[in-house]
């Protein structure tokens, strides 16, 4: 020990730095152990909400389609007294593709519907679509408003617009003859 000036001998503290690597040292364990347990039940309550098949979830599921990557949500619903299988198009996105160069879509689901957050009376097109479809218009509570036959363009030039008759929120295009007759509702068992 080492006399202190006053003559009194003091003893050696720890200054704030040390107690604080100190603490550090002792606590840094807890706080590792702490932070896996939670990551683990973070992990698990991640895991409890997803389904045990991810591509199927409330009786929808979404499909990629191979033409533009786009992810189309895929559902089941009622129109009228059928129940048709569904790709769905409900942002501005997969609206503004719809079905064009998609010629095998409609060989594996009855149609696409076409989802507006709000009513609208934008028109459609077949640019870029080669095979015929039927379309209809329906208002905010699914009551059918109208609808047309269109003839494919798959030139993309010059053409024609089919416009609603009144202010759509769905439209649903199907092949000519596979638009049933009655309201869109909602989701339909499997």
């Amino acid at each position: 020990m080492i006399p202190h000036p006053s003559g009194a001998d003091e003893e050696s503290h720890a200054g704030a730095g040390d107690l604080a690597v100190g603490l550090t040292r002792a606590f840094w364990p807890w706080a590792v152990f702490v932070a896996l347990v939670l990551a683990f039940f973070g992990f698990l309550l991640w895991g409890a909400n997803r389904p045990d098949d991810p591509a199927v979830e409330g009786g929808a599921r979404t499909v990629a389609t191979p033409d533009d990557g786009l992810a189309f949500t895929e559902e089941r619903r009622s129109v009228g007294e059928d129940c048709l299988e569904l790709l769905v198009a409900d942002d501005a996105t997969e609206r503004a593709s719809g079905l064009r160069h998609r010629e095998s879509e409609l060989q594996r689901v009855d149609g696409m519907l076409f989802v507006s957050g709000e009513p609208t009376d934008t028109p459609f097109t077949m640019s870029g679509v080669v095979e015929p479809l039927q379309i209809g218009f329906y208002d905010a509570a699914g009551q059918p408003i109208g609808g047309h036959a269109m003839d494919p363009c798959p030139d993309e030039v010059g053409c024609p617009s089919y416009p609603p008759e009144d202010p759509w929120s769905f439209a649903l295009e199907t092949a000519p003859g596979g638009l049933p007759d009655g309201p869109l509702g909602g989701s339909c068992p499997a």
